[in-house]
């Protein structure tokens, strides 16, 4: 079914543009295809996962930037006086198109999303199918990161490990979620600077990992612990989302089952953070083996942070004081 729409959306639009259906060019099916596994949500949702849903609020910002759609209709101000959404007081990051109509809402949602957002998703939709075509110990070997594999001699997987996802629930709610921070982030710095941040966050996930593990293993005194492989996008995602939560500080962040309840963006990245410290310092001395990367997780947060406070920052001031604005 999802392959059908994908398919429907794609010749249209090739209609539309007085173009052939076949052959088709790679410029116009990367972004229909980097979505394929993300139509899964018009069945099964968020429900199982932590979702965040954007909710306009007034008051002080620290920004000065403004993105639009394809439209210029204006999605989100951070001028100081506060900032608004076009879709009232709140909007929630699982798109409301995509239930009422999955074919116009799809196209549009594609559409609205930056080239190269898109482009990130569509190599984990390669490396998410290649975990089913590929013998998983080639998998194994090349697409997840681990403290003995880089001693190795794997480096390369510090960074591959990163495009990697077994599970269909893990895929679809890392690209979900980093397709909502992605775009606006990608808008404000550029895709360059996007481009260097997310290589530089998953690197940094990778070796923030194998570090932990290294360090637990030393402390419970269990050399298989250097073995345990980490693999996902949730340091790249959580990079983008300690950028976003910086770059609009008026912004709040809501969890999905917990729908009346908004957080403060910030305060909700210092939660993250501190979850996985003490997921962290407690796998220093419990016996039970986290499923989660908290290394990796740390390693992407503190990236989005240093980002913003040592790059973003430092660029902002040189601009204002040579007369340009940056937008």
């Amino acid at each position: 079914m999802a392959v059908r729409v994908i398919l429907g959306v794609l010749r249209r639009r090739l209609v539309q543009r007085g173009e052939k259906a076949f052959p088709l060019k790679w410029k116009n099916i990367n972004r229909p295809i980097a979505l394929v596994g993300l139509t899964g949500f018009s069945a099964v949702g968020l429900g199982a996962q932590m979702g965040l849903s954007w909710m306009g609020t007034r008051g002080g910002g620290e920004g000065d930037n403004e993105y639009y759609t394809d439209s210029d209709e204006v999605i989100c101000e951070a001028r100081g006086e506060g900032s608004r959404l076009p879709f009232g007081k709140s909007a929630s990051l699982f798109p409301v198109q995509l239930i009422k109509n999955l074919d116009q809402g799809l196209s549009r949602y594609v559409d609205s999303k930056s080239p190269l957002a898109l482009d990130i998703v569509l190599v984990n939709t390669c490396v998410f199918f290649g975990w089913r075509l590929i013998p998983e110990h080639i998998m194994y070997k090349h697409f997840t990161v681990s403290a003995s594999g880089v001693a190795s001699g794997r480096i390369h997987t510090l960074l591959t490990s990163n495009f990697s996802h077994q599970g269909p629930l893990h895929f679809l709610a890392n690209n979900y979620i980093f397709l909502q921070f992605s775009d606006p982030v990608i808008r404000v710095i550029g895709e360059r600077e996007f481009l260097g941040l997310y290589v530089g966050a998953g690197l940094l996930s990778g070796i923030g990992h194998c570090g932990l593990c290294a360090i637990q293993a030393l402390f419970r005194r269990n050399g298989a612990l250097l073995t345990t492989p980490g693999l996902g996008a949730s340091g790249c995602v959580i990079a983008t989302a300690a950028l976003f939560v910086n770059l609009f500080p008026s912004i709040k962040l809501q969890i999905i089952f917990l729908p009346f309840t908004a957080i403060a963006g910030k305060d909700m990245i210092n939660a993250l953070i501190g979850f996985d410290i003490i997921g962290g310092i407690a796998g220093c001395f419990s016996a039970f083996n986290s499923p989660l990367a908290h290394g990796a997780h740390l390693g992407g947060a503190l990236t989005g942070l240093y980002y913003y406070h040592y790059r973003y920052k430092k660029k902002r001031r040189q601009s204002r004081g040579s007369g340009w604005r940056s937008l």
